[in-house]
């Protein structure tokens, strides 16, 4: 089927999922895994350079009234401006296919500027104004939720996003996660919204890495029919995250005592990571929540509506940290680089054996890949 032809098939979609699954069934090869409407845009975009100019002026008519009905403002003026980088690369700058792209693929300016303007009005008064959340109460939810005989998916949804800032769609689906080399740290990989970060190393909020990472599992356990039905392509990892968000925000609602939803525990994990994991003195707020959080690493703007909360801590009643648990802790291993750390890798690969009571031999540490002379020169001081 002609490009053309398929587009005029879609026109009158007005779903982002049934949108997501038209693209994949027209090329398979298309990269974007979550949003029918990037999706969209990836495929115009490898399409452009194979149009002529009439095509084109019709592809800009069509997409004018099929991606506002699929996609929100920003994220529609967002997708207008990388199409028209695409149709200045194939035509130049003062063509008029290039021109017609401006005039007739347009988003309202005055209500986009009105609608930003509002945003950043109101994310500065939620800076002056931060809202306060108690530490001891974040850590008695997520200990509550811990220790249930079987939580469901929902309460370990939310413990997972307090203690790693991710999205509901990357703790659901999305995102792979592993233990960092870093202690009480972990590797995601698989970040949404995000145009050049592949992974974040960020650090994991009251409970140990191992007890994450199990807690991972037990919650992709529960949702494995789910999770194949998003790789076989009958609905997106959006999709999932969407079906289920309303009933994790009522959870999350029910915890607090008050309405939240999702995303307020990305903020409230964000401002405890800072409080207790970042140096002060070398990163700012806004750069560090973007770090950890997965923004663009250019953006900082995004950032500052994470800031606007603030994490209470009762002095007097000082919550010791969870303690680390010998049988589900995983033992490091080296990593095949050379970065002069080898030594640092093999000090914690020792603690983490002697935490679970094996015996430390030379033959042990080289089965966990440390080479022969790096583990003779431990070994001295052993």
């Amino acid at each position: 089927m002609k490009f053309r032809t398929w587009l005029r098939s879609v026109k009158d979609v007005s779903n982002d999922g049934q949108l997501f699954t038209a693209v994949k069934l027209y090329d398979a090869n298309i990269t974007t895994k979550t949003s029918g409407v990037r999706a969209l845009q990836e495929l115009v975009c490898k399409n452009i350079p194979t149009l002529g100019e009439k095509t084109s002026i019709e592809m800009f008519k069509i997409l004018n009234v099929l991606i506002p009905s699929v996609a929100s403002d920003n994220t529609t003026q967002n997708v207008y401006t990388c199409l028209r980088k695409c149709v200045k690369a194939r035509w130049g700058d003062n063509s008029n296919v290039t021109n017609k792209a401006y005039t007739v693929m347009r988003f309202d300016q005055a209500k986009w500027r009105a609608a930003r303007e509002a945003y950043q009005n109101k994310v500065v008064e939620k800076n002056n104004h931060k809202k306060q959340f108690d530490e001891d109460t974040i850590y008695n939810i997520m200990d509550t939720i811990k220790n249930k005989a079987s939580p469901d998916h929902i309460d370990l949804a939310i413990a997972l996003q307090l203690a790693c800032g991710g999205r509901v769609s990357e703790i659901l689906s999305y995102a792979q996660f592993k233990p960092s080399d870093k202690k009480g740290y972990i590797v995601q990989t698989g970040i949404l919204k995000s145009k050049d970060r592949k992974t974040i190393i960020k650090p994991i909020v009251h409970f140990t890495v191992a007890t994450f990472m199990k807690m991972l599992g037990s919650l992709r356990q529960k949702l494995v029919a789910d999770i194949r039905e998003v790789k076989k392509g009958k609905f997106t990892h959006y999709d999932l995250s969407q079906f289920y968000n309303s009933k994790i925000n009522s959870r999350i609602s029910k915890y607090f005592g008050e309405h939240l939803a999702s995303h307020s525990l990305r903020k409230i994990y964000s401002a405890i990571a800072y409080q207790h994991f970042a140096d002060k003195h070398k990163v700012s707020e806004a750069a560090y929540l973007s770090d950890i959080l997965g923004h663009d690493v250019k953006s900082l703007d995004v950032s500052k509506s994470y800031s606007t909360v603030s994490i209470v801590k009762n002095e007097a009643k000082e919550i010791e940290p969870e303690a680390e648990d010998p049988e589900n802790i995983v033992v490091p291993h080296n990593l095949k680089v050379r970065d002069g750390k080898s030594l640092e890798r093999l000090a914690e690969t020792v603690r983490v054996l002697e935490l679970k009571g094996i015996p430390v031999t030379n033959k042990l540490l080289r089965t966990y890949g440390y080479g022969s002379a790096t583990v003779r020169e431990f070994m001295k001081n052993y």
